[in-house]
């Protein structure tokens, strides 16, 4: 209890909650709604007249398979699929990725136009508190999804997806003991997915992006983008316990965890990630190409 307390009075996460907030009570205060945005009257619906929250208690769901919610078509749960050493071994490979988890344009770091030689990229703050790493599928990014899809993300500072860090190439590159290897877990998770989720099915792997978000910052209420987005969205929990809210949906996850979104859950509704003191990391895999 008292650790939970020390952790809410830390500065770092006070900083980005008092910004959040301040942000928030910008959009719901002042100003006549005839002088509004149609961005901001939305805003002000969904935050004031809502549907009310109901809670989804995904403890309770067995362990090796994809849970469907009842009330939320495509909103898939698969509690721990990972396990603490695995998580280990992902922080572990991700900092061999990143050269010691270095970001661009920082301490001497160039913002580049893409990786090196499929094996090393930086992390780019795509947001204050929150940085961004795309990786390539395994065991590769389809070329023509990569030109036509992913060439000008400004998630992945529109660097060239060909470039990009390669779960294969490391995998195979790697001697039996570097870091490099871990690479494998990152592929486990692509492939439970696969399994798991009948949503997917034969879809594509798009691309995996991951993402560190800094204590007390949030992901507002969102669509991902329905062009580069994919079809299908699954998260990886890394590090942290947020609370997801999915639509009127909301529950808590673990590190371990994996949740995907498809259908109702990933186009009729928003999503979003309620702050927490604790930094998360999270791996979103994403699948179904939309652009023919």
């Amino acid at each position: 209890m008292l650790r939970r307390v020390v952790k809410h009075l830390d500065a770092v996460y006070l900083k980005n909650r008092l910004v959040y907030t301040f942000l928030d009570s910008m959009l719901l205060s002042g100003g006549h709604p005839d002088e509004l945005s149609p961005e901001v009257k939305a805003f002000r619906q969904e935050e004031l007249f809502g549907p009310k929250i109901h809670t989804w208690d995904v403890r309770a769901l067995p362990i090796g398979v994809a849970t469907e919610h009842p009330d939320m078509p495509g909103l898939w749960m698969m509690p721990s699929v990972l396990s603490s050493l695995e998580i280990d071994h992902i922080h572990d490979f991700l900092a061999h990725v990143t050269r010691a988890n270095s970001v661009q344009g920082e301490n001497g770091v160039p913002i580049r136009s893409g990786g090196l030689e499929n094996k090393f990229l930086e992390w780019f703050e795509y947001h204050p508190g929150r940085w961004m790493l795309p990786l390539q599928p395994h065991p590769e990014i389809n070329e023509d999804i990569a030109r036509l899809v992913l060439s000008d993300m400004q998630s992945t500072n529109n660097t060239d997806p060909m470039t990009w860090p390669n779960l294969k190439t490391l995998w195979d590159s790697a001697p039996e003991t570097s870091h490099a290897r871990y690479a494998e877990q990152i592929i486990k998770i692509q492939e439970t997915v696969t399994r798991l989720v009948p949503d997917v099915g034969d879809e594509p792997c798009l691309f995996i992006q991951m993402q560190r978000l800094e204590r007390g910052s949030r992901v507002g209420k969102h669509f991902d983008d329905f062009r580069k987005g994919g079809k299908i969205i699954s998260t990886a929990v890394l590090q942290g316990e947020n609370i997801i809210r999915v639509g009127h949906i909301q529950f808590k996850v673990l590190p371990g965890d994996v949740y995907a979104l498809a259908r109702n859950a990933r186009y009729d509704v928003k999503h979003e990630v309620l702050p927490d003191p604790d930094d998360r990391l999270s791996a979103t895999i994403r699948f179904g190409n939309t652009v023919s």
